[in-house]
């Protein structure tokens, strides 16, 4: 990649963080990585990353409730947000 993008993956579970941290970064992307819903709040809003890829249940701040605030928020509604969950 010319200009590399910058992913937060948001998930509880250290095994997903794992293999999506070490396949993006493979694939030429920086990563930042969050375990609970108010540290992807936050980083989201600190780091402005290019795009979040984040599960929906998390301890904290669900998955919904932090996509509502980065939507509520100027300098985090355009930040593009994909679901990422183990739920059917």
């Amino acid at each position: 990649m010319a200009d590399s993008w910058t992913v937060l993956i948001a998930d509880d579970y250290p095994d997903a963080l794992d293999v999506w941290e070490v396949y993006l970064r493979a694939s030429g992307f920086e990563v930042l990585t969050a375990a609970d819903g108010t540290s992807a709040l936050s980083s989201a809003s600190q780091n402005k990353p290019d795009i979040v890829v984040m599960d929906l249940e998390m301890p904290g701040m669900s998955g919904y409730e932090v996509a509502r605030a980065l939507r509520a928020a100027d300098a985090t509604r355009d930040i593009p947000l994909i679901a990422s969950t183990g739920h059917s």
